[in-house]
């Protein structure tokens, strides 16, 4: 029995559009490959503006592991790691995310992905806590359609916010960039 407005949304939507996508994905693939070229140059090029990072997001993982993957990380000359979020207590998440900071430094860009684990009240507590450990942003804290919350973390957060992994429409790209409350 669905009875969660995301497993609902997914299934109204998500699936349609990531078949889409696929579509859509497959075809920019055939035009690079009949160009013979890259689809990254084929699109334009690069900027070295747009930072790679590592995606060390495991939830599961004891904080030792996670330590550990970052030292790869950063051997394998990364400067940026994003980590996961969403342990049974902020305690726990911030616990992990001092870890984390300790451990890299500041030199190395953190980032956190909380995949939609809080209500707005707990992700603008998350927000001002993290602030203490310079994450260039906190990733999806609520549901990817909560543009009203997103509004109210924006305004009145103390981390910047990253959103829109599980936006699917031009719409909702709009209410989420253009929502005024």
């Amino acid at each position: 029995m669905i009875n969660d407005h995301h497993q609902l949304r997914w299934l109204a939507d998500g699936v349609n559009r990531m078949a889409l996508g696929c579509v859509i994905n497959s075809m920019w693939d055939c035009w690079a490959k009949i160009e013979k070229k890259p689809l990254w140059k084929l699109l334009g090029g690069y900027s070295p503006k747009v930072k790679v990072y590592a995606g060390n997001i495991d939830l599961n993982f004891p904080i030792e592991q996670i330590l550990d993957n970052a030292t790869k990380n950063m051997e394998d000359g990364f400067k940026a790691i994003k980590m996961r979020l969403g342990r049974d207590t902020l305690k726990e998440d911030l616990s992990r995310v001092e870890a984390m900071r300790n451990h890299i430094g500041d030199d190395i860009e953190l980032m956190a992905d909380a995949n939609e684990a809080w209500r707005v009240d707990q992700a603008l507590k998350a927000s001002n806590e993290l602030a203490n450990f310079n994450l260039t942003w906190l990733e999806e804290p609520i549901t990817p359609d909560d543009f009203r919350g997103y509004a109210y973390l924006k305004n009145n957060g103390a981390t910047p916010i990253a959103a829109g992994e599980n936006l699917h429409t031009l719409k909702e790209f709009q209410q989420l960039f253009y929502y005024d409350g």
